[in-house]
């Protein structure tokens, strides 16, 4: 089995500064984000895990003095720490991590739409080495029958499926479907060998392991 990964927790407050507190609205975006990367991740043969402070192997680290508790608490949301982000992606056994920031976030109650940019990376664990970045717009609206308190809310689910679609796409892209052609010419191949071939095989994307980290939002 593949190892696990980490993905985005709520913001939590950095070693010596407390973090600014988030609205309801970011709040809810930064949910609705961490869920839709998760699920496309999956889609893609990620392995994740959301990053939290309550981790087993992040509290008994620790509780053991081999990690300080303000660092598990900050957890992966300052990006510039790359040592500390290299660290707590390693105690989850994460081949990598996934950093994720929400920049110009908006909601127009006119047009009853959200709209946001999504930027992640995925950098190695091991390394620290950048293994790839995208940026995806984010833009959803809720239907007209959505009550207005809840327009919001439904506007930014559907923002944030487009933008994750589109940014894990961007690290990692879908393998392009075999033509009939090639098929045929595989078949031929394997049956050369010795070797059976489902006809509808296709390819399978490497398990990885990926830790997401925290969301880090902005508004316009």
């Amino acid at each position: 089995a593949a190892p696990a990964a980490a993905a985005p927790a709520p913001a939590a407050p950095s070693a010596g500064a407390a973090a600014p507190a988030l609205s309801p609205s970011q709040q809810q975006v930064q949910q609705d984000v961490t869920d839709s990367l998760r699920r496309y991740l999956n889609r893609a043969n990620v392995s994740v895990v959301v990053y939290d402070r309550r981790l087993p192997s992040v509290q008994r680290a620790v509780s053991e003095g081999t990690l300080r508790a303000e660092d598990a608490a900050a957890g992966l949301r300052d990006t510039d720490d790359t040592a500390r982000a290299q660290r707590l992606a390693d105690l989850t056994g994460a081949t990598g991590y996934v950093t994720a920031t929400i920049d110009n976030y908006k909601f127009d109650p006119a047009t009853r739409a959200v709209t946001f940019t999504l930027s992640v990376s995925h950098v190695a664990t091991a390394s620290g080495a950048n293994l790839g970045s995208a940026a995806a717009p984010g833009r959803g609206e809720a239907p007209a029958d959505v009550p207005g308190p809840l327009q919001e809310g439904s506007a930014s689910a559907r923002a944030a499926d487009t933008a994750a679609d589109q940014a894990v796409q961007g690290l990692f892209p879908r393998p392009e479907p075999a033509t009939k052609d090639q098929n045929k010419q595989q078949q031929q191949q394997r049956s050369g060998s010795g070797v059976r071939m489902n006809p509808f095989e296709r390819a399978i994307l490497p398990v990885l392991g990926v830790a997401l980290g925290i969301l880090v939002l902005t508004s316009d």
